[in-house]
């Protein structure tokens, strides 16, 4: 087995490098796919790929890619690249053609796609010639080669080889065929490395899975999500992890692409410094990565730890299992660590009355955040 940590621009870097090495089979989903600089650069690998005979599918999701179309999707469909689009927004009429909904009656079709306007596919992950994955929280937009370090995003991922892809090739053979459900008694194995949420069993295992690790953990809770609303189930096992000595240090960002989510974040900052837990604000651009350590547990993944992931979204999640990689995410913690700030009472003590009251009012909507 072969695991590499990606950080930022070495993602994309290594997600091209496969996708040019190909030999026979690229699938890609991801939640946006902008066209902008590095959509183009990666419709372009994925093109003269197909060209050379490789199967190229491609899903992407209605309100993250809701832009996707133009040249960038004509130059996708000349080169015979197949592309889904995983719930479109009723009004994006263009993307209905790619729809991975099996509605046929026009209206019909027109008012599902409302009803499951709030599930979205929010996993970014990459499987080439069956053999090798990559994925992470990285979007294929611009925001990865960005050198304004006010702006840059900073993503981790990671590229594994030698493992057993066969459940995260289901789930994508699955979304991408448009089946949505599946026999109930399917059996459903225990994957080692991979953590999959496309059913609501494999859901409700995963989140019995980390509040279990939460329960269990001795020395350190270290998490680095770019969105934090926790339900109340999630936060009172972080305070009492907190509460019997264990290192509990969270870093948020600074700056959020989502102002509301961050606004959110801030309300639960009192009662967890109160606790014992340490809070850092990320400061160099914005802080996007889904990272998390929970004693000899690492996490890398696309999950954020707020209602939408625990409930609407599909996620991929990884455990990392080999030692050089843990080292390696443990010494990155330590340099986010380094470029943020720690926040304190007094922080929260001057916030204004308005940034509260208006940060209470969005936590009242965090289901739909």
């Amino acid at each position: 087995m072969k695991e590499n940590l990606l950080i930022d621009d070495e993602y994309l870097h290594e997600l091209i490098s496969v996708i040019n090495a190909a030999k026979q089979t690229i699938d890609l989903q991801v939640y946006i796919f902008a066209d902008d600089t590095v959509g183009k650069m990666m419709a372009n690998a994925m093109c003269n790929a197909a060209k050379r005979g490789v199967i190229v599918r491609l899903l992407i999701d209605g309100v993250g890619s809701m832009s996707f179309g133009g040249e960038l999707a004509s130059q996708l469909k000349a080169a015979k690249v197949a592309v889904n689009v995983y719930h479109p927004v009723p009004w994006n009429i263009s993307h209905w053609y790619q729809s991975t909904s099996t509605w046929k009656h026009f209206i019909a079709k027109f008012i599902g796609l409302f009803f499951k306007l709030n599930s979205r596919n929010h996993s970014k992950v990459c499987i080439v010639d069956q053999q090798i994955v990559l994925l992470g929280s990285a979007n294929i937009t611009s925001h990865l080669i960005d050198e304004n370090n006010e702006t840059k995003w900073r993503e981790t991922g990671v590229k594994l080889q030698g493992v057993d892809i066969s459940g995260i090739q289901y789930m994508f053979n699955r979304l991408f065929a448009r089946r949505h459900f599946h026999l109930p008694f399917r059996k459903l194995k225990a994957d080692p490395v991979f953590q999959l949420n496309y059913s609501w069993r494999l859901r409700r295992r995963a989140i019995k899975s980390l509040m279990r690790d939460i329960d269990q953990a001795k020395e350190k809770i270290w998490i680095a999500n770019a969105y934090f609303i926790p339900n109340i189930a999630l936060l009172n096992k972080l305070i009492a992890a907190s509460k019997r000595g264990v290192d509990v240090r969270i870093i948020l960002s600074a700056k959020s692409d989502v102002l509301i989510a961050s606004l959110a974040a801030t309300t639960f900052y009192a009662r967890l410094l109160k606790n014992g837990a340490v809070i850092y604000e990320y400061l160099r651009g914005v802080m996007h990565q889904k990272v998390m350590i929970i004693d000899d547990i690492y996490f890398v993944g696309s999950s954020n730890l707020d209602d939408r992931s625990f409930h609407h979204n599909i996620e991929v999640n990884v455990k990392l299992q080999m030692d050089a990689t843990k080292h390696d995410l443990y010494q990155q913690f330590q340099q986010d660590f380094n470029q943020a700030r720690v926040i304190q009472q007094e922080d929260v003590k001057n916030q204004s009355i308005v940034k509260r009251f208006i940060a209470n009012c969005v936590l009242r909507a965090r289901y739909y955040l």
